[in-house]
């Protein structure tokens, strides 16, 4: 197959056809790349590179945000506010990476040791659909700053948004530093074989990121990998429940429920269970369901119709399992508009312990609430499953905030709030969430060369 073709999952319609990338046009792709790393730019041409950058993605907001919406049904406030803190990425890595690549020193009794921050090279990005600017933006800026380029292999189903974003980045970072190639499966491997790529990162689902670790792997290529989710968000019997049951609506319904970092599994202590609920599912019942491009619209469709027909057998295996629905929202659209790819928020309980629970991720606007009599059963449960990512703790107790985070297996945890990813601080999970860290200090690290310097003193 030399073709791929995107479509609007709103109503069903076929958008444009594209070519994956010949023999050609990656060999072409990978010299230009391999150029930039070979002559890397002083700091202050990045740093004017990086405000041209910042200064015509936000010029391009209104564009990039209407392809979101267009090809993954993103609503267009989500899309706009995606654009928006793309630029802050940017932004953190402008004013930081000179900090963050100075020279380190230690020294013994007779010895001293500078540590050089060097460039890699090429870094492959692997991208999925859900955040198509966001994620990738948390990579690209710092790798700029560093000096390693970045060839981009987007997800099919926004590859008009990558398109665009590859439009933007090279008439600002240039075409030796940043390049967007339609790829395969098949081409993808080939890249990641191909010497002149130094590093790979990730951000997808669990199977993906294993084919990409096992390849990456036989090559010898460091690799990050951020990928699906659970998260648990524990609700224990001091909390605020309203504003608990409010935020945990919130974060569920996060870009039409496909989000790694949303709240999937809600664990509620039993003498509060019934209060939640009544709020949690009154917050789902408040989102317009509808056209992505109407500023009104809360949840739009899924990214494609697949992933409907995907969430349904999910669903039918866990009420298989002993799953009980205690909600599920209307689902009532407008005329032009396809159910093909609309799926309604609902709410099933469980008890914490089922198949699809422990191994799948719902990457859609299903909701998983379970009750709890004690903290040491709220922990156990959140941890229950095979992935790691986030999760958060409702409580006024910070004593007890300590203790439950210091227990839960994940890479982030939230205190009386929902996970929010911020270019400041590091990100990523653990278990089948993945491995390493994007953003923050710990961000410009994982792409360097950390080279020792010796000499007596």
């Amino acid at each position: 197959m030399t073709e791929f073709s995107t479509h609007n999952p709103t109503t069903s319609q076929p958008l444009k056809t594209y070519t994956y990338a010949s023999e050609h046009q990656i060999e072409k792709a990978l010299e230009l790349l391999s150029r930039g790393a070979r002559h890397p730019k002083p700091a202050s041409e990045k740093r004017e590179a990086l405000i041209r950058f910042a200064e015509a993605l936000a010029a391009h907001k209104a564009p990039l945000a209407h392809l979101m919406t267009l090809e993954m049904g993103k609503p267009t406030g989500d899309a706009i506010a995606e654009v928006e803190k793309s630029i802050t990425a940017v932004e953190f890595a402008r004013d930081h990476f000179e900090k963050e690549l100075s020279d380190e020193s230690v020294k013994t009794k007779d010895m001293r040791y500078d540590v050089r921050k060097e460039r890699l090279g090429i870094l492959f990005a692997v991208m999925p659909w859900n955040f198509p600017i966001w994620q990738i933006l948390r990579v690209l800026p710092m790798n700029y700053a560093v000096g390693n380029p970045v060839l981009l292999k987007h997800s099919d189903l926004v590859a008009g948004t990558a398109g665009l974003l590859h439009e933007i980045a090279v008439q600002t970072l240039g075409p030796d530093f940043f390049q967007n190639l339609y790829l395969n499966h098949d081409q993808a491997a080939e890249v990641i074989a191909d010497a002149r790529v130094r590093a790979v990162t990730m951000t997808g689902s669990a199977k993906g990121g294993r084919e990409i670790a096992a390849q990456a792997g036989r090559h010898l290529k460091k690799v990050v990998l951020e990928l699906g989710g659970s998260d648990p968000y524990l609700v224990f019997e001091d909390a605020e429940v309203t504003k608990a049951a409010t935020l945990c609506a919130q974060t569920r319904l996060i870009n039409n429920g496909q989000s790694c970092i949303s709240g999937k599994r809600f664990l509620v202590h039993e003498s509060i269970f019934e209060d939640f609920i009544k709020g949690f599912t009154e917050e789902l019942a408040k989102a317009k369901i509808g056209d992505p491009a109407q500023t009104s619209t809360k949840l739009g469709p899924l990214a494609h119709a697949k992933f409907k027909t995907s969430l349904q057998e999910q669903v039918a295996r866990l009420e298989k399992e002993g799953g009980r629905k205690l909600f599920e929202a209307p689902l009532q659209l407008s005329t032009g508009l396809s159910e093909g790819a609309f799926f309604a928020p609902c709410v099933y309980e469980v008890k914490g312990h089922e198949p699809t629970v422990v191994n799948e991720e719902f990457f859609g606007p299903v909701a998983l609430v379970m009750k709890f009599k004690s903290e040491d059963q709220a922990v156990e449960l959140a941890n229950a499953s095979l992935y790691g990512l986030g999760g958060g703790v409702f409580s006024k107790d910070q004593g007890r905030l300590a203790r439950v985070a210091g227990r839960l297996e994940t890479g982030f945890v939230a205190w009386n709030d929902f996970v929010r990813s911020n270019p400041v601080a590091p990100f990523g999970g653990v278990k089948d969430s993945g491995f390493g860290r994007e953003l923050g200090t710990h961000g410009f690290r994982e792409f360097l060369n950390l080279k020792t310097l010796s000499r007596g003193l």
